[in-house]
């Protein structure tokens, strides 16, 4: 319902966060297809997920944010593991609030 709202107006960029969040595997599947139609259409697509299989098959590209720091930004890609590395997203995490510090 959202979604055929939100193309109602014709946008030139649409921005799904979770789009297939509490959908069974085949609704989900239905879903990303239904949104690679809309990216054919002209349309940009922004994705938010954490759907491993699904960012995997779709071979699209994909920009991992760790505390809202980008580490990696992929094209063709499948997820990245960098995404749920614990230490990973403790060293961004450090390194931010050093940065912070040193500009005070």
């Amino acid at each position: 319902m959202l979604l055929a709202r939100a193309m109602a107006t014709e946008p030139d960029i649409l921005i799904a966060d979770e789009p297939t969040a509490n959908l069974d595997p085949d609704s989900a599947w239905d879903m990303m297809l239904l949104l690679t139609e809309i990216h054919r259409q002209g349309k940009t697509l922004i994705i938010s997920s954490h759907a491993r299989e699904l960012v995997t098959v779709m071979r699209k590209r994909v920009i991992t944010l760790v505390a809202g720091t980008v580490v990696a930004d992929e094209k063709n890609a499948i997820y990245n593991q960098k995404a749920v590395d614990i230490f990973e997203e403790r060293r961004v995490l450090r390194e931010r609030n050093e940065k912070l510090l040193k500009n005070r």
